[in-house]
């Protein structure tokens, strides 16, 4: 064998060890990043994922009776648990934070919950309060609230949703919910009793 086949053999398997090495760097740096709402459907909660978002990199989840419960819905962040090394690439486990809010499920053709403080003990906190519920009827596309003097629309559909109120401070005074054409399939002037905790 010739130094140059040594040479040039060596150069090979340094530069596979230096790609490997930067791909597992990365599936590392990766780990810290909220997972998909494919995966949280697929590997935690299936059909009781009712709906899932991510604002400011905190996933949270809007779920039906994860627990085996008696007919609530709970809305809840996410946070990393132990990692779980048997699954490749090796990923941290998610679970719910424990400091969310349910109300009870329903067959109405949708329900809503008011979240001022998720994430926080206590009912007293200065975060954008946020709404989540279900929704049964799979003509809803729409719920709009009122807040202040004005309605604020947001894009829902069945199963459920979860919505951000920028701006707001204060829990709406009603809410609808509307088809495609723009009409009024559903309304509230309350939200649903809620019960802080899961």
């Amino acid at each position: 064998m010739s130094i140059q086949t040594s040479s040039r053999r060596a150069l090979i398997a340094s530069l596979a060890f230096l790609a490997g090495g930067a791909a597992l760097v990365e599936v590392v740096r990766r780990q810290g990043e909220s997972p998909p709402a494919l995966w949280v459907r697929d590997r935690l909660w299936g059909d009781n994922l009712l709906a899932y978002a991510v604002w400011d990199g905190v996933p949270r989840a809007v779920l039906a009776d994860p627990f085996g419960g008696v007919g609530r819905v709970h809305y809840d962040l996410m946070i990393r648990g132990d990692w779980f090394w048997p699954n490749w690439p090796p990923r941290p486990q998610w679970q719910l934070m424990g400091l969310g809010y349910s109300i009870a499920a329903s067959d109405a053709p949708a329900t809503v919950g008011y979240a001022p403080c998720l994430g926080i003990m206590g009912e007293r906190c200065a975060q954008r309060p946020e709404l989540f519920g279900q929704v049964n009827d799979p003509n809803i596309v729409a719920m709009e609230v009122l807040v202040g003097d004005s309605w604020r629309r947001f894009a829902v559909a069945a199963p459920g949703f979860a919505v951000r109120l920028d701006g707001a401070m204060s829990e709406p005074a009603r809410y609808r919910w509307l088809d495609a054409g723009g009409r009024t399939v559903w309304e509230t002037t309350f939200s649903s009793p809620i019960r802080p905790g899961t």
